[in-house]
């Protein structure tokens, strides 16, 4: 039997998990203290706590351990960023350069390596060229085998859409990492010579082109004079010449392209066995004058140019037309920098990825016969180029599919006729990116367009979700889903009908099996309440964190305010709908007075509340659920009594149902969380 003792405040938590996890927390701080006097890549962390103890629920366990762990990744990140400032290889960052602003330079991926200590170290620059190519330099597919900030010699992931290699959750934004499938260095290679310093990194999965990620394009011409003699290179990495402090933040700079004849001269003194000379295949840039250059970190990234697209009159697009390699030094006067010039590999790039190449599928969200693709092919024409022109269609076609598919899924809501009874919020407001971290849409497949997202759910564990059962599946007669069961979980995003707003990147994860309650008998309203689980682990973030269960059938020592969350229905006896993920606070309400007000509700479905149901809403009425909420959470939030570090949403309730929406003396019913720890945790950690 647990034992609950009041604190201050709000007097919750359980005592020993929280001392526990105190004296765990301590531990991290007090070594995270001490290691700034210590190296940073010989950081140990000390050891996760057994958070179980005799009549403690696993909830509650589990609980405690998400805990830890959000706190022991913020530590892990700090520690890799200190360990990489440590360690270096000789891989030019760029000095003089200015920050950048999220989507400013789309195709800029960071290329990582395993840290041997933390999670990873990112050493090099890349390119995003296509849904699964990256243009690199040669000697970024290595690092010495001495280097031991890494784990192994190779990197593994490529990091797209970050601007903060430091923190990948900044400013709300979520990047892609991609697994690296191969690297292809330019045969003609041959370390630790500086020449055909070229190489393309192949990932295992397609990446997912949005306004943080999209492909430039490569410059074909060896001639760059129509470009001008500007050009912008941008990278992680040193920003003083001679020191070796790094900036997580991506920078860019604007430097000269240089004449390779006065490049020559100016860099004769430096030539040797290993480079002697500027060649066909190189070309120069930096800024007379010094104090602008690439250094260590910035090397496989970009040096490009803008110009306005060749097809639309709306908007630029990035051309490449260097690869950073090496320099003397860094920013040092008369001293430019060398750089792969891509238009003399042009074919090579082409052979490597038309290998591979399979042919772009779109689909016109809200009609079943997309416009055709045109064919950017043409006699004389680049490959390089046609794929450019390609891209450049394919992202103006999708923002056109997001605002069609919003357009076709309003429509649709607004003529379906005998839609299920799924519950929605009236009256709330907007939430911000991150405040419900445990939110998820569940998401059917449409039956023109994408994803129709119906129901609520709420992230209890890796690959656990609680809903309401009668989210399971939608009447067989609803015809704006292609099937009649839920396919997809989407996690972190607060805006459905653009899965790209505020430079957010959601978790789409596919759904594995739903676990109804086994005494849920529709369309009867009791033991409304089932368990998602998901094909892959979610990945914790600023804006995807598990929420608590609150175990304790009695929620007064909590108070009498919840706060119910959803997407919907947001006027009441309407039907306009919110994207955008709605708030409200609820009174909770005694289960005798809420019986007297519903009485003349009850019916052969519904007898009345039972003591697996709760209440809650406003009894002046004008705050409620509505369509489109069910299965989404009533809950409370919690300060975490260890050091007066944040808080944490405790699940109190399921959205299930209402007799309409936001009426006066007329509260919703959720159900009692509380009633179902033991089934819960059966499916959820106990594996039954």
């Amino acid at each position: 039997m647990k034992i609950l003792i009041i604190l201050t405040l709000f007097e919750v938590m359980y005592v020993t998990g929280f001392q526990i996890l105190n004296t765990s927390l301590g531990q991290i701080t007090r070594k995270a203290r001490a290691d700034e006097s210590e190296d940073p890549c010989n950081n140990t962390a000390p050891p996760k706590p057994d958070f179980s103890a005799s009549g403690r629920r696993i909830s509650e366990a589990m609980c405690y351990e998400f805990i830890w762990e959000i706190k022991k990744r913020e530590d892990d990140s700090k520690s890799t960023i200190k360990c990489w400032q440590k360690e270096y290889p000789y891989i030019p960052p760029i000095v003089g350069g200015v920050l950048t602003s999220p989507g400013e330079f789309p195709h800029m991926g960071a290329v990582g390596w395993k840290a041997a200590v933390g999670t990873w170290i990112f050493k090099c620059g890349s390119t995003l060229i296509s849904l699964k190519f990256l243009l690199t330099a040669a000697h970024c597919s290595k690092v010495s085998p001495h280097d031991t900030s890494v784990a192994n010699v190779e990197p593994e992931i490529v990091r797209l859409g970050d601007k903060n290699i430091a923190d990948v959750f900044s400013k709300g934004v979520f990047p892609q990492d991609v697994k690296i499938n191969r690297i292809v260095k330019h045969p003609n290679y041959s370390a630790p010579k500086k020449y055909f310093d070229i190489a393309i990194i192949e990932v295992t999965t397609e990446v997912i082109f949005t306004k943080l990620v999209q492909p430039a394009c490569l410059w074909t011409n060896h001639d760059t004079s129509q470009l001008g003699t500007k050009a912008t290179l941008t990278g992680w990495g040193v920003i003083e010449s001679g020191g070796r402090e790094a900036t997580p933040e991506l920078q860019a700079a604007d430097v000269d392209i240089i004449d390779s004849d006065e490049c020559q001269s100016l860099l004769r003194y430096y030539f040797n066995r290993l480079w002697w000379g500027v060649d066909l295949n190189q070309l120069c840039a930096g800024k007379f004058a010094g104090g602008v250059d690439a250094c260590q970190g910035d090397s496989g990234g970009p040096l490009q140019v803008k110009i306005p697209l060749p097809i639309t009159s709306q908007g630029s697009i990035h051309y490449v037309i260097g690869i950073t390699s090496f320099g003397i030094g860094c920013a040092q006067p008369n001293i430019p920098g060398i750089y792969t010039r891509v238009s003399s590999f042009i074919d090579w790039i082409e052979d490597v990825m038309t290998r591979k190449a399979r042919a772009d599928k779109s689909t016109n969200p809200c009609n079943n016969t997309a416009p055709p693709k045109p064919n950017f092919s043409a006699p004389g024409r680049r490959i390089s180029e046609a794929k450019c022109y390609e891209y450049i269609w394919q992202t103006k076609k999708r923002q056109d599919d997001i605002t069609r598919t919003t357009k076709c899924s309003e429509w649709i809501r607004s003529h379906q006729s005998g839609r299920p009874t799924v519950y929605y919020v009236i009256a709330g407001r907007p939430t911000t990116p991150g405040e419900f971290p445990h939110m998820g849409a569940v998401g059917w497949k449409a039956a023109v367009g994408t994803w129709i997202f119906k129901c609520g759910s709420s992230l209890i564990s890796s690959k656990f979700l609680l809903t309401a059962a009668h989210c399971s599946k939608v009447s067989s007669r609803d015809t704006s889903v292609a099937n009649s069961e839920p396919e997809i979980v989407r996690l972190g995003d607060t805006n459905i009908a653009d899965v790209f707003s505020n430079g957010v990147y959601p978790q789409d994860v596919k759904i594995k099996r739903i676990v109804k309650h086994p005494n849920f008998s529709p369309p009867k309203k009791y033991f409304d309440i089932a368990i998602i689980e998901v094909k892959t682990a979610v990945i914790f973030t600023k804006l995807v964190q598990p929420a608590c269960l609150w175990t304790n059938y009695d929620t007064s020592q909590l108070g009498t305010k919840a706060t119910l969350t959803g997407w919907g229905v947001i006027e009441s006896g309407g039907r306009k709908t919110s994207p955008e993920l709605q708030a409200a606070d609820v009174d909770i309400i005694d289960s005798d007075e809420c019986q007297s007000l519903l009485r003349r509700y009850f019916n052969r479905l519904w007898r009345g509340v039972d003591l697996h149901q709760l209440c809650a809403g406003k009894l002046t009425g004008g705050v409620d659920a509505c369509q489109g909420d069910s299965g989404g959470p009533l809950q409370v939030k919690i300060p975490i009594p260890v050091k007066s570090q944040g808080s944490m949403h405790y699940i109190i309730g399921i959205t299930s149902f209402g007799a309409g929406c936001a009426q006066k003396n007329i509260p919703g019913i959720y159900t009692r969380v509380s009633s179902f720890i033991d089934w819960i945790e059966d499916v959820v950690w106990r594996g039954l």
